[in-house]
């Protein structure tokens, strides 16, 4: 059985992880946020280009997405579930 007070650190380890997780991909998303701006500005048409090749990306991608998120669900419903333990 697990200990009350190794269980409160694992949750705050877990928190401290999303948190820099967020952080990171915050990051990432503004970068590219703002270099998306820049080439939009120098090329007007690439604002079409890049739709048209994420649509594209989304679509062979989702698949792959989906089974990821189904798997972290597993895992969620069973650490929930006490099954992990």
């Amino acid at each position: 059985m697990i200990d009350e007070t190794e269980l409160r650190q694992t949750v705050a380890d877990v928190f401290v992880y999303v948190k820099t997780l967020y952080a990171m991909l915050s990051h990432v998303m503004n970068d590219l946020a703002a270099v998306r701006e820049a080439l939009i500005v120098a090329d007007p048409d690439f604002q079409d280009r890049y739709q048209k090749k994420l649509l594209s990306i989304q679509a062979s991608t989702y698949q792959v997405g989906q089974t990821q998120l189904a798997g972290l669900d597993e895992i969620i419903r069973r650490v929930s579930d006490g099954e992990a333990f």
